[in-house]
């Protein structure tokens, strides 16, 4: 039996909602597909700034014909959006609207700051990068802009130009507008120095006054709505120009006989046109005549003009005159030489701690060796022996207890029998019949160093001579500051759980010296790394010691 139903509004309702919301999920899922697959290039590494409440635009990235060839042939599109938000921008009627390859700001505001994605898209290719923008707050009154400064540089030359960057667009895309130039935060007016056209401010007779910081505020109209946009310009002149006048007195003659005024540079007509420029002959009244007179401009000062004749040559019909002048270099300032100086010993200091660092334990052993003779005898310290060697004694001469055999052999025939040190070793130094107690104490306190060898295992529990040792030399040098402890591992050690925390705690200020080698020959040698450390730890040898105990070591 057939079943009839009725839909009522409120359920047509809600299919249609539901309908678009699955459409929704749909176009996003597909949005987020084709961005996943879209190239990022990263973050331009051309950031812009901007104050508060000015206009500014970006222009994408991505136009350029070695990106372009990968979408010859066809058509594509251009899209933005904010990395931070998401948000697309459409050529609305928003403070921020896309228009192709250029995002306008009219104006920017503090919450602008972020990542501005340029995309550019085609049925194949895909490729987006991000721009940074940075507004900060505007200083009112105030027209320099701290956070953004452009640094221009001008020569000494008869003319220079400060351009006013970044505005080729707002006046290109703009209905009208104008541009004005401040210097110091003061009004340029267009006079015989400075000349305001297009984009740029003519700087004539270029010289070092004209340094500072300047500002071109161009006002522009878009759509009926008037903004603005300000460049602050750091202007540096470098070269040195320098221009003298040749001046010939012909008193108050109805007509002058002069027939003709110019410049010689060593008896040479100029070599350097481009440096050197004598202008026309010009004349002017002074008291009781006239003077005629030729201007010499030199536009770049070199090294070469110093004490170089330039000569200034009269001929008329009276005759043949000459006058001459010679450049010479200006005395360095003080604040200059104390400028070197102090750059010479900074670089001189950052050398010496490279250097120091890379090759410190050489430095401090070659001086241990070479001053010996310069350096005054010391008084005694009441010490018999360099260093106490602590190490596991338990079956000594077993082939599994590296730490004794490294001890009893090796240790001692590199510092005692090569390098002169005298060690005091358990096992080997000390009289029959002494009290082991007694034995201890006594010689770490006339010991300089505490020498602590060890393996992968500590010491051994059947061992207590080894902690023993332990504790009076590690707590003679934690507490009573007599004995500086030197640790040698002969094996990597990554767990040291079982350590003593006087160990550990030694372990990771001062750390330690690692053994790599084998028991062989050639790692016997004073001068390789490892015995350099140990030496370098180790006390200064005043004068060469004998050691009757000295260990005959046989290979």
């Amino acid at each position: 039996m057939p079943v009839e139903h009725t839909v009522g509004p409120l359920e047509g309702k809600m299919t249609c909602i539901w309908l678009m919301v699955g459409l929704t999920a749909l176009m996003q899922g597909q949005s987020e597909a084709n961005a996943g697959s879209c190239k990022d290039l990263g973050v331009d590494f051309h950031r812009f700034f901007v104050a508060e409440g000015e206009a500014m635009v970006l222009s994408c990235t991505l136009l350029d014909p070695l990106i372009l060839k990968s979408f010859a042939g066809s058509e594509y599109n251009i899209s933005w959006y904010k990395n931070e938000t998401g948000e697309e921008y459409t050529s609305g009627e928003s403070t921020i609207s896309a228009q192709n390859e250029l995002l306008w700001f009219l104006p920017a505001s503090l919450t602008d700051n972020g990542h501005y994605v340029c995309v550019l898209r085609n049925s194949v290719n895909c490729i987006k990068q991000a721009i940074f923008v940075n507004v900060h707050e505007e200083r009112r009154n105030h027209c320099i802009h701290d956070s953004l400064v452009y640094l221009q540089q001008l020569k000494t030359l008869p003319n220079g130009n400060i351009i006013c960057s970044d505005v080729k667009t707002f006046i290109e895309r703009s209905e009208a507008h104008t541009i004005h130039w401040y210097k110091e935060c003061k009004a340029i007016q267009n006079d015989d120095k400075f000349i305001s056209y297009g984009n740029k401010l003519l700087v004539q007779r270029v010289s070092l006054e004209d340094i500072g910081i300047y500002t071109c505020e161009i006002t522009f109209r878009l759509n009926g709505t008037e903004y603005k946009a300000t460049r602050t310009i750091d202007l540096n002149v470098i070269g040195s120009y320098f221009s003298v006048y040749c001046e010939v007195f012909i008193g108050d003659l109805p007509a002058s006989p002069l027939s003709n005024i110019y410049w010689v540079v060593n008896e040479t007509e100029f070599i350097d046109p481009s440096r050197f420029t004598a202008g026309n002959m010009s004349e002017k009244p002074v008291s009781g005549g006239k003077l005629q007179q030729v201007q010499l401009i030199i536009t770049e000062v070199k090294e070469i003009d110093f004490y170089t004749n330039f000569s200034c040559h009269v001929i008329s019909g009276k005759g043949h005159s000459v006058g001459y002048f010679r450049l010479k270099p200006s005395r360095p300032s003080f604040l200059v030489h104390v400028g070197v100086f102090f750059s010479i010993i900074l670089v001189f200091t950052i050398i010496s701690a490279v250097i120091y660092k890379f090759f410190k334990i050489d430095i401090i052993l070659w001086y241990r060796k070479s001053c010996h003779l310069i350096r005054k005898k010391q008084e005694s310290d009441g010490k018999t022996y360099d260093a106490y060697v602590v190490y596991s004694k338990n079956n000594p001469w077993a082939p599994s207890n590296k730490a004794a055999q490294f001890a009893l052999q090796i240790l001692p025939h590199v510092l005692e029998k090569k390098c002169g040190y005298k060690l005091f070793i358990f096992g080997r130094d000390e009289l029959p019949g002494e009290a082991v107690t007694d034995v201890v104490l006594k010689n770490i306190q006339k010991s300089r160093r505490l020498i602590f060898i060890y393996a992968s295992k500590l010491y051994d529990e059947e061992d207590p001579l080894v902690l023993f040792e332990l504790h009076t030399g590690l707590y003679d040098a934690l507490i009573c500051n007599k004995v500086k402890v030197i640790l040698i591992e002969l094996e990597v050690i990554r767990d040291y759980s079982g350590f003593p925390e006087s160990v550990k705690y030694f372990k990771e200020k001062q750390g330690a010296v690692h053994w790599k080698g084998s028991f062989t020959g050639k790692y016997m040698s004073p001068s390789t790394r490892f015995w350099k450390q140990v030496r370098y730890l180790m006390p200064m040898i005043e004068e060469k010691q004998s050691d009757k105990n000295n260990f005959s070591l046989s290979v």
